[in-house]
């Protein structure tokens, strides 16, 4: 019995790790919205950028974490939006 709650320990331990990084790689995704946001209008391919960079979050992590973005990045009122 003792044998069979250090198993599940192990894959615990083995999961955890595993959603972090991915926490680390959604606020890195954003982040990189964050830092475009202001050159949007000002410099060359910053449209695409963040055009991009949401497709990563959709694919990687779900429409609901795009939409997320959006809302709380204020991409609307750039010109992005919300899909259904």
């Amino acid at each position: 019995m003792n044998g069979s709650n250090d198993q599940e320990k192990a894959s615990i331990g083995s999961i955890e790790p595993d959603h972090q990084a991915d926490e680390k790689e959604l606020e890195r995704l954003r982040q990189r919205i964050k830092d475009e946001r202001p050159n949007v209008d000002k410099k060359p391919y910053s449209h695409n950028i963040i055009s991009l960079t949401l497709r990563e979050i959709n694919h990687r992590f779900g429409q609901s974490e795009a939409r997320k973005a959006i809302k709380e990045l204020k991409l609307e009122k750039l010109g992005w939006s919300l899909p259904d």
